[in-house]
């Protein structure tokens, strides 16, 4: 089985399935942990991971360059993702793990840290979310991050700082907690 990204787009426009497979395989980490991110409900970001790749490869004839993949994929599921979150608002639903009590348990402190910034990436608006995101938990460059987002790299390298900025007023009082 090629590993060559360009060749996989290739045999996948052709409909092949085990071509189709490996490139799931390849971007499917990426594109559930972008969706529970953005909505951090676990079932949902299965359903927008999968909805992801089946709107993918209906369209896949339309990647016109293979290299974008990536990209390509995350912009997809940004699309899918702002639509399950306007749905969301649109019905008011809350889901049962924001309703649960919290856990209480000797949790390690890197544990507490990341449910610390969970909260706070929760408490930024879709944009500064998946900004942050991509840049920092996908480590993706400005470039991939300008295509995702349909903006120019100029203006991301702003609204990341922006984001960073109202991420450090979420995360004020937290700071010692925080620090090594």
């Amino acid at each position: 089985m090629p590993a060559d990204i360009n060749e996989l787009v290739r045999l996948s426009k052709t409909g092949d399935e085990k071509a189709i497979a490996r490139l799931i395989t390849l971007y499917k980490q990426l594109i559930f942990t972008l969706a529970y991110r953005m909505i951090q409900d676990y079932e949902l970001s299965r359903d927008i991971c999968q909805e992801t790749f089946i709107k993918a490869f209906k369209n896949i004839h339309k990647l016109k360059n293979p290299a974008s993949m990536k990209a390509w994929l995350c912009s997809i599921a940004r699309n899918i993702i702002y639509d399950k979150i306007r749905e969301r608002k649109k019905h008011n639903t809350v889901s049962l793990e924001q309703i649960q009590e919290p856990l209480v348990s000797d949790q390690s402190l890197r544990i507490r840290k990341q449910m610390i910034i969970q909260n706070a990436l929760a408490r930024l608006n879709e944009q500064d979310r998946l900004l942050l995101s991509l840049y920092y938990y996908q480590g993706m460059d400005i470039k991939d991050v300008a295509v995702i987002t349909k903006r120019k790299p100029e203006n991301i390298k702003m609204a990341l700082s922006r984001a960073r900025a109202r991420l450090r007023r979420e995360l004020k009082g937290y700071e010692d907690e925080l620090m090594p």
